[in-house]
């Protein structure tokens, strides 16, 4: 197997970080996506050397580029950084016809493609950069996105439910895990949403996006809950209960009061109820109050 010579080794790593950075000043792409390829070549690449140097046989991620693949690899590098992704596609193309084992190529198509939407052309590039180099949790990552947005559930669910606990990029994590997270409600299973909610929530407690994606699974499986009781004991006291709790929410004081009321008819010591209606009572008095304010 070829190994590169250090000032080599240089040169590729002085590339792909020009070319990472390329795409995050002038990608035409979303942002946070482009951030994402940026630490996929900054943290994968170290990867790929470690398994190409470990390899045998003719592979090699190091080896030299003719000069037509370097003028391929430069023109691709410059219809990026000019927000032209067609051309950008074509020349990582031709560069791959010539070398298809350039893993940077094949992971820079895959990222192009993924941030335009394609999956379903991005998702064998990325597959196929995980061929040579699984452990590119980034990559998988996307994939599993890839394989979601696909119709893939269950495969995009594996390579997601893989990669997460792998992940140091948080953006990417929170993309990911939301990504996941939809798709287990999709499918009914709250719980298993819940769970991967509260693991990403543990990392970044104040992200907008997973406090509601909080809100929504919870308020989910709470209405489950109150439906399969409603089922079962249609006229128990916790269902009046659970129907004043939510009256009062509304501030419908009158028809909460009413539905604790009928609770206690059922259930007398029931937990919780008495305050319940204590605070529906006064703040009955307080909206009295203030609407005879107002109309003064």
């Amino acid at each position: 197997m070829l190994v590169p010579k250090t000032e080599e080794r240089r040169k590729d790593h002085y590339e792909e970080d020009r070319f990472s950075l390329s795409l995050e000043r002038h990608c035409m792409f979303p942002g946070s996506l482009v951030v994402y390829w940026k630490r996929l070549a900054k943290f994968g690449f170290a990867t790929i050397l470690t398994l190409a140097l470990a390899s045998t046989g003719p592979f090699s991620v190091w080896a030299q580029r003719s000069s037509d693949a370097e003028a391929h690899a430069r023109r691709a590098e410059a219809a990026i950084a000019e927000n032209q992704p067609d051309i950008a596609l074509t020349e990582l193309h031709a560069l791959l016809l010539l070398v298809p084992n350039d893993l940077n190529a094949r992971a820079s198509l895959g990222m192009v493609l993924f941030t335009q939407g394609r999956c379903d052309l991005a998702a064998p590039e990325l597959e196929a950069a995980l061929l040579r180099a699984p452990h590119l949790w980034n990559a998988k990552a996307l994939l599993g996105i890839c394989k979601l947005r696909l119709a893939r559930t269950a495969k995009g669910q594996s390579e997601i439910e893989e990669a997460l606990p792998r992940l140091t990029d948080k953006h990417l994590r929170g993309e990911a895990g939301l990504a996941l997270v939809k798709s287990y409600a999709d499918e009914g299973n709250y719980s298993q949403a819940a769970i991967t909610i509260d693991v990403l929530q543990r990392d970044d407690p104040q992200n907008e996006a997973l406090l509601f994606a909080a809100y929504r699974v919870h308020s989910a499986i709470a209405a489950a809950a109150l439906q399969r009781l409603s089922q079962l004991a249609p006229e128990s006291a916790r269902v009046h209960q659970v129907i004043g709790d939510d009256m009062f929410v509304q501030e419908n004081y009158e028809s909460a009061i009413n539905e604790y009321h009928e609770a206690l008819k059922r259930d007398p010591r029931l937990a919780g109820v008495h305050l319940s209606l204590g605070q529906a009572l006064l703040a009955r008095v307080l909206a009295r109050m203030l609407l005879r304010m107002s109309s003064n």
